[in-house]
């Protein structure tokens, strides 16, 4: 079974990938401090994982200096 690739995938993948670029941080060295495999990073960015817990989540976000909601509102450029 095929999972369907929701609006708020698209958003998350978007926010992480933005605010990852906005803070100057390389996918690899956000891999690194989460001690996750870059791949699940790229996948995130991607809109292709969708196991992430709301623990990911919060990691994530404390990796990225933002709040969770920030991963889901929009960024303005």
């Amino acid at each position: 079974m095929r999972l369907r690739i929701t609006e708020g995938h698209k958003l998350l993948a978007h926010n992480v990938r933005r605010w990852r670029e906005i803070r100057g941080i390389e996918t690899e060295t956000l891999a690194r401090a989460m001690d996750w495999p870059m791949v699940m990073i790229e996948d995130i960015e991607r809109a292709e994982r969708f196991d992430i817990t709301l623990n990911d989540l919060d990691q994530l976000a404390e990796a990225l200096e933002v709040r969770v909601f920030q991963l889901f509102a929009p960024i303005r450029d």
